[in-house]
């Protein structure tokens, strides 16, 4: 269960229902993600820490940061 997304929603009165639909996913998937199932994609992760006013990190601590695992490293020449 992710406490920090209930935690959040309680804070604002939101029902998960009501965060689905203003996030634009099913009731199901807001119920996966909730109770930690899943973790949802970047984008609707994002999503959700705008519609609670949270930053994705407050929501989701554990997960690392999707745009340092797209950095592609130049490799050092001369050494």
């Amino acid at each position: 269960m992710n406490v920090n997304l209930k935690i959040a929603m309680l804070m604002r009165g939101l029902k998960q229902y009501e965060l689905a639909n203003r996030v634009g996913i099913s009731e199901l998937e807001m119920t996966k993600i909730a109770t930690g199932r899943k973790h949802g994609t970047p984008e609707v992760r994002a999503a959700i820490a705008r519609a609670l006013k949270k930053n994705v990190r407050e929501l989701w601590p554990k997960l690392t940061d999707e745009r340092s695992e797209h950095v592609r490293r130049r490799p050092i020449h001369g050494a």
